[in-house]
């Protein structure tokens, strides 16, 4: 035993990067774990498994889900780190519980994995509510009683691809518009029709057309504001075009230490 802690896990934590290092100094005699001297062999294995993994990963252990993660899980908890750990895990993700919750306590209780692919989720872990999309497993792990003890889980956050591919495929509708229609009020009001089937990428939307002598523009489609919003006018007025003087200064003296007037 050293300072409380098991001989045996020194390796582990000392190997286990910041959160080795965060568990190793924790005072988990408050927690519903315990003292780390009582944790069951099944909670180091699975801890062992999860700080060294070189792959997002979290445990959460007991009838309160009680929160482990490693060094790669800590993106996916924002700004929830470093309080996160040893908390249980409704209290760290209330905002999700709804969805997660059952998923969890169906783990728990019937000793079945499950995986879900892409699972949109909101998440408040970065000062906002965020829109989150991850790929994820969540594994019982057995207890020595033979009862599942807790739960394994790994982790890929897929929102980056997710939204990326949804905004690629706006671009690919908008690009056959263009092959399709020969008129600029055609173009605007199938680009709004597009843009309506996407309104999470795309809350709303106010086409103009430049009048003949550009002096104003006429809404000629709009999507997601009502009639009658502020926002929707049916013309308005361009600010006057400015020229960019750096750029204008650049083009003239060749470096950006012009000197500008």
């Amino acid at each position: 035993m050293i300072s409380g802690r098991p001989r045996e896990m020194e390796p582990m934590l000392a190997r286990g990067g910041v959160m080795g290092a965060l568990i190793r100094e924790r005072d988990w005699a408050g927690t519903a774990v315990g003292v780390m001297e009582a944790w069951p062999q099944s909670l180091r294995t699975a801890l062992s498994v999860c700080l060294l993994s070189k792959f997002p990963m979290f445990v959460f252990w007991g009838p309160d889900m009680v929160q482990f993660y490693n060094d790669l899980f800590v993106p996916v908890m924002g700004s929830k780190h470093p309080a996160g750990l040893g908390q249980p895990a409704r209290d760290c993700w209330r905002e999700t519980w709804d969805l997660v919750g059952p998923m969890l306590n169906g783990v728990m209780a019937g000793g079945e994995a499950s995986y879900f692919d892409d699972l949109p989720v909101t998440l408040e872990r970065s000062g906002y509510t965020e829109e989150c999309y991850f790929t994820f497993c969540y594994t019982p792990v057995h207890d020595e009683a033979g009862k599942v003890g807790g739960i394994f889980g790994t982790v890929s956050e897929t929102t980056t691809r997710v939204v990326g591919e949804r905004r690629l495929q706006i671009l690919r509708e908008l690009s056959d518009i263009a092959r399709a229609v020969d008129s600029a009020s055609e173009v605007c009001a199938h680009a709004a029709e597009v843009f309506a089937k996407h309104p999470v990428d795309v809350p709303y939307a106010l086409l103009y057309l430049l009048d003949a002598d550009g002096a104003n523009a006429r809404l000629a489609a709009a999507t997601g504001l009502p009639e009658g919003d502020p926002l929707r006018q049916p013309r308005v007025r361009p600010h006057p075009r400015r020229p960019n003087r750096r750029r204008v200064d650049l083009l003239r003296h060749g470096s950006p230490f012009g000197q500008l007037s």
